[in-house]
């Protein structure tokens, strides 16, 4: 692919969480810098056609789409839905422990970062963390799609996704990769 890079700024520096931002339309936000969570450098992309070489690579072609009102998850590839499930996200309240709303954040993400069977998380319980998130799969500041036995039929969580464990092993294994396009509906 031919790639076109508009500079805006002067200083690059390598970014912890390549896609830790939503996806915006007509550009595509390739690095930042989390120094006090302000870009340093943002490029701006004007990509010409993809080849039909480059289309397998492209990470549009696959998108896991969570809808928080129909308690559902669904995996698409090349514009067809190839696998749904249950799901359960965010809290539509204040969370008590916490004293904030605990929704899954709505809109456009990339993967980021994937963990594996043993994941667990680091804030969960409060003050020792530690609660099971088998095939944890970053999308979005530490909010995760993620296994759990208990995905009840209503939003429960912190924020994160959860899905079935069968479901999350075959997403980690076979669907999801850093880059998959993360789409949460609203509530």
């Amino acid at each position: 692919t031919i790639l076109s890079v508009l500079v805006i700024g002067s200083t690059y520096a390598q970014t912890p969480q390549l896609w830790d931002r939503p996806v915006l339309s007509g550009q595509q936000v390739l690095e930042y810098q989390q120094l006090d969570r302000e870009p340093v450098a943002d490029f701006l992309a004007l990509e010409s056609k993809p080849t039909v070489a480059d289309k397998p690579q492209l990470a549009s072609n696959r998108k896991f789409v969570f809808d928080p009102r129909r308690l559902k998850w669904e995996a698409w590839e090349n514009g067809r839905i190839i696998k749904t499930g249950r799901a359960s996200g965010g809290k539509r309240t204040i969370c008590r422990d916490v004293r904030r709303r605990c929704r899954t954040p709505v809109g456009h993400f990339r993967v980021y970062s994937k963990g594996h069977a043993g994941c667990k998380s680091s804030k969960y319980p409060l003050g020792r963390g530690g609660a099971p998130m088998p095939y944890c799969t970053f999308f979005y500041r530490g909010y995760a799609i993620h296994g759990s036995p208990n995905v009840p039929n209503y939003n429960a969580s912190h924020g994160c996704i959860r899905v079935r464990p069968s479901a999350a092993a075959w997403l980690h294994r076979n669907f999801l990769r850093t880059g998959t396009r993360v789409i949460v509906k609203s509530y």
